[in-house]
């Protein structure tokens, strides 16, 4: 090969062969600055990658008082003022006030107290011997919506039970849950007392369908009928059920001049013309 060349080039063959070796050292002097400058870019951005991560589970893992994760203590957030190996943070409300705050390695404290609890209350069911249709008319709390509440009950193998128009007859298991405004019927060899925890008025309207639905009232005072359920447009009749003689009460009829009462404890029949909800508080 460097004979085809020398005939080619001449005498100056020599000089040429300079000026390519010369050439190849640059090239592969800018090669190898052009791979070390791609691997000072790679630990770069591993750096980076290692400090979002550090600062994500920063964020994620810092307990306030009460043992509150900050992601999810709701009306505060955490805006970072200095990115540096030290990350300073400042934490403030919606309203942009400054909360006072110590920083520690590894530890965030806030001075305040955590959330509130929802307040729940005491409700009592209280049961015949016999078959019963009740109503829960309040929100049950958690713990407390699920149908095994009332498992030890002496029910003589009989099963819990609801009634929806479309769907017929429902038996329900222990982790049915159970939903306020609702008739449920349930039987018991003895009267018998199930206290629960409830929080507040229901959250959802009970949805009712053409035909006869099982449903109950909100609150906690009896309201008769034409006010109970006075938002429902198409309401025909309304039957409640007595558990201490066993036997259905008269059946109200809307604009009937009845005085048909509802308690909030005890579930109903009522026959509608047409699909509707009924709205907590009516």
């Amino acid at each position: 090969m460097h004979g085809a060349l020398a005939e080619g080039l001449g005498a100056d063959y020599q000089s040429a062969f300079v000026v390519l070796d010369r050439a190849g050292k640059d090239l592969r002097s800018r090669c190898a600055e052009a791979v070390d400058q791609h691997q000072q870019w790679a630990r770069i951005v591993a750096v980076i990658a290692k400090f979002l991560l550090a600062l994500h589970t920063f964020v994620a893992v810092a307990d306030l008082h009460g043992r509150t994760r900050l992601d999810e203590q709701p009306g505060k957030r955490i805006r970072f003022l200095q990115r540096t190996a030290a990350v300073l943070a400042q934490i403030d409300d919606d309203a942009g006030n400054a909360v006072s705050a110590e920083t520690k390695a590894g530890i965030l404290t806030v001075q305040g107290s955590a959330p509130p609890e929802p307040s729940t209350e005491e409700y009592s069911v209280s049961l015949q011997a016999g078959w019963n249709l009740i109503n829960i008319p309040m929100q049950p709390a958690d713990g407390f919506d699920r149908a095994d509440v009332f498992k030890n009950i002496q029910s003589a193998g009989h099963s819990m039970l609801t009634y929806e128009s479309k769907a017929g007859w429902i038996t329900l298991g222990k982790d049915d849950r159970l939903k306020p405004m609702t008739g449920y019927w349930l039987y018991t060899t003895s009267p018998v007392t199930i206290s629960l925890k409830v929080s507040g008025p229901p959250k959802e309207a009970k949805s009712l369908d053409t035909g006869w639905n099982l449903a109950g009232i909100s609150g906690k005072t009896a309201k008769p009928a034409e006010t109970a359920l006075s938002g429902l447009s198409s309401w025909s009749y309304v039957v409640s059920y007595d558990p201490a003689r066993q036997q259905y009460r008269d059946a109200g009829v809307k604009g009937g001049g009845s005085e048909t009462l509802l308690m909030p404890g005890e579930g109903f029949w009522v026959y509608l013309n047409a699909p509707e909800n009924l709205n907590p508080g009516t």
